[in-house]
């Protein structure tokens, strides 16, 4: 009897996570079969496979979040399978079995899963509470709007009713594109799974938004950079070390530090702000997982807050926990937070080392 050892769908090839994959050994008359990830907030997922005869698809596990279609064809040729999945309401990941197999030949078949995330594309869980509302005793003021897939579409940043920043976001069905509509320009891109941009950029003619891997770094303390910039040669830019290794898409993301430098340029001169900060983290593993928005970027104050890091857009840069302080560029940042008893943030308090003190309120 030939056998494709089974294997979990959602398999990380790189850290970014952005394939699947299914390994085999041996020949059973089929290749291997190849599938989307899928999170938590995913829909829609493709696998893709050939095989030598006539085949057809069987649910062993008869799972109802999952639908694949076509489910016989022809053999000789590449087969297209779309998935139709549920959205995973849910802290856990949950996993379908399926069997493929030639419909003459009784020993040549493939078993395999696919397993859907517990969390979406933006790193929360799948039954995480969205912010709808943030209001800082520094007269700060953060609203978001969500579709039902629970990906912002709307955000307002303001202090003291100056709006900071502003953005309409719409996610094109027809052709998978991603267009961020702000006051100056129109950010664009394609997205993925999750609603993750295609090679983690979106751009305009005035404007780039884009995450970068550093390379050279061991796998356990891979490190990002999240840039913000424009034409005229202002910039904001974090960049994050991990200190984990990221294995699924579920993986827990443990942040060792954070650098942070922003240039602006006001009346013709240039202004830099930069930081250097060591992390100490929640002991609570999910502290950050449990409501839509990453709060972390509250950390430095809202003029300083980056917005698509703060909606996860690029979710990489966001820590599975809650910062519980941190240290550098000669001052301290403590942070104090209450929750609500679906495990949601309800109020958090950044006392700095200097004395300014901002405690942040969130409505769902």
């Amino acid at each position: 009897m030939k056998e494709i050892k089974n294997c979990l769908a959602v398999c990380i090839v790189t850290l970014m996570g952005l394939a699947s994959c299914i390994e085999d050994k041996g020949n059973a008359g089929f290749t291997s079969v190849y599938a989307d990830a899928l999170y938590a907030n995913s829909t829609t997922g493709q696998m893709v496979f050939a095989s030598e005869g006539n085949w057809k698809l069987m649910n062993l596990t008869n799972a109802s979040w999952i639908d694949c279609t076509p489910a016989t064809g022809k053999g000789g040729q590449w087969a297209f399978v779309k998935m139709n999945v549920n959205k995973n309401n849910s802290d856990q990941s949950r996993q379908a079995d399926f069997k493929l197999q030639d419909v003459d030949v009784s020993d040549a078949y493939v078993n395999f899963s696919i397993v859907q995330s517990a969390t979406r594309g933006d790193g929360s869980f799948g039954n995480a509470a969205n912010i709808r509302k943030i209001t800082g005793t520094d007269g700060s003021e953060i609203t978001v709007d969500y579709n039902s897939y629970d990906c912002p579409i709307n955000i307002k940043m303001s202090k003291n009713g100056e709006v900071l920043y502003a953005a309409n976001i719409t996610y094109s069905a027809y052709d998978s594109t991603i267009t961020v509509r702000q006051a100056n320009s129109d950010l664009k891109g394609r997205y993925l799974q999750g609603y993750l941009p295609e090679s983690m950029k979106l751009i305009s003619d005035k404007d780039t938004v884009l995450l970068e891997q550093n390379k050279g770094l061991t796998y356990g303390n891979a490190a990002f950079n999240l840039m913000r910039k424009n034409n005229y040669g202002e910039y904001d830019v974090q960049a994050v070390l991990y200190n984990c290794e990221v294995t699924t898409l579920d993986s827990e993301i443990i942040l060792d530090s954070l650098k942070y430098q922003k240039l602006t340029i006001v009346g013709g001169e240039k202004q830099i702000k930069r930081a250097y900060l060591k992390l100490t983290l929640s002991d609570n593993k999910n502290s950050n997982r449990y409501h839509s928005l990453d709060v972390n970027q509250l950390l430095l104050g809202i003029e300083d807050c980056n917005p698509f890091a703060l909606m996860s857009t690029f979710r990489w840069v966001r820590s599975s926990r809650l910062i519980q302080k941190a240290e550098g560029s000669g001052l301290t940042y403590e942070v104090d937070a209450d929750y609500n008893g679906d495990e949601s943030i309800s109020q958090m308090t950044v006392t700095r080392s200097d004395g300014n003190t901002v405690t942040y309120t969130f409505d769902y």
